[in-house]
């Protein structure tokens, strides 16, 4: 817990809201030590009269009916991985002893939809590799799962693209099947949008929602900036996925080797300058560039394409939609 406390402390600026957010491996093989950490975060918070949200990744397996409840009681937002239908889950997360655990997460899932509330702040999100990326299969599986349990938001996105592969599958690369397989899912979702259901399909929904609303996109995400990550031995990376150190928490941040992500806007990535689509993509992944080049500023080929196409399907499916029914679904609700 030390680590936890430290890590802590370099949210000592924040004026409006702390984000805390708990990430595996597997943070529910620690029970207590989550809710020791959340505890101690609403503290610090109470103490700077800052709120604090916590959210929580997980493969659900772990997550039993106390957990359920604190979760709930603690308003946390959820992300729990559930790689698409049976054979496509199991294939991909067996347990240690070979067996499937699309079981277990599917308990796990019946246990959240008891809180209704929690619910609605739980995201369902499906990572697939290169061997069968099945997009519209997962996307549809998932959509029936939050139908029937009332969950907020499905994700369906590549594991990493890069040249190898964390957990040992095939790297992801674009290729004429997975291009027709997006647009498959494009397709499902004007339909679903058309008969009047929720379409829940973040790479392509989201993105929509960017063109209809023109949206300027000018950085991927705020990785090294506004989000940091902290690996139990207390280096502080710039992003969950590691193998980008900033610092550590005995010795703060070091701005030297932050200085490369203080900048996340396109215009400091090499050739985002001159790609049409730039002011909607953001500028892509920063930590796939790391991966794959060796630095932070030139964007991935796979990764640009994939982007690309999701960015296509978005814009088509526009144009297939009635303008009630962009308007109903894309316009921005500030009210």
């Amino acid at each position: 817990m030390d680590t936890v406390h430290k890590a802590l402390t370099l949210l000592d600026g924040a004026r409006e809201e702390m984000g805390i957010g708990f990430f595996g491996g597997e943070a529910l093989l620690v029970p207590d030590r989550l809710r020791e950490a959340a505890e101690y975060a609403k503290a610090c918070g109470a103490a700077r009269q800052v709120p604090v949200r916590f959210s929580l990744t997980t493969n659900g397996t772990c997550l039993d009916d106390t957990m359920a409840r604190y979760l709930d009681a603690e308003r946390f937002s959820l992300i729990v991985s559930l790689d698409g239908p049976r054979h496509l889950h199991d294939d991909a997360r067996p347990f240690a002893d070979g067996s499937g655990s699309f079981d277990a997460v599917t308990r796990a899932l019946e246990r959240i939809a008891a809180y209704p509330a929690l619910a609605r702040r739980t995201t369902l999100r499906a990572t697939y590799d290169g061997r069968e990326p099945a997009v519209a299969e997962r996307v549809d599986f998932l959509n029936g799962v939050a139908d029937a349990f009332g969950f907020r938001n499905v994700s369906v996105e590549p594991v990493f693209l890069a040249e190898g592969c964390a957990t040992g599958g095939a790297p992801v690369r674009f290729t004429p099947e997975l291009e027709k397989d997006y647009l498959a899912a494009a397709r499902w979702c004007r339909d679903r949008l058309l008969a009047g259901r929720p379409a829940r399909f973040h790479h392509i929904m989201a993105r929509a929602g960017r063109l209809y609303r023109r949206d300027a996109a000018p950085s991927e995400c705020g990785a090294g900036c506004g989000y940091l990550c902290v690996v139990p031995d207390g280096t502080i990376m710039a992003c969950h996925r590691e193998g980008c150190p900033v610092g550590h928490v005995d010795t703060s941040i070091d701005e030297t080797q932050r200085a490369c992500w203080t900048d996340n806007r396109y215009t400091a990535r090499h050739a985002c300058g001159s790609c049409p689509w730039r002011n909607a993509c953001g500028g892509g992944c920063r930590v796939n560039s790391l991966a794959v080049h060796g630095n932070v500023r030139t964007p991935t080929a796979d990764g640009c394409r994939l982007t690309q196409l999701c960015l296509r399907a978005a814009a088509w499916l526009l144009s297939e939609l009635p303008a009630t029914v962009r308007e109903r679904t894309f316009a921005r609700r500030d009210a």
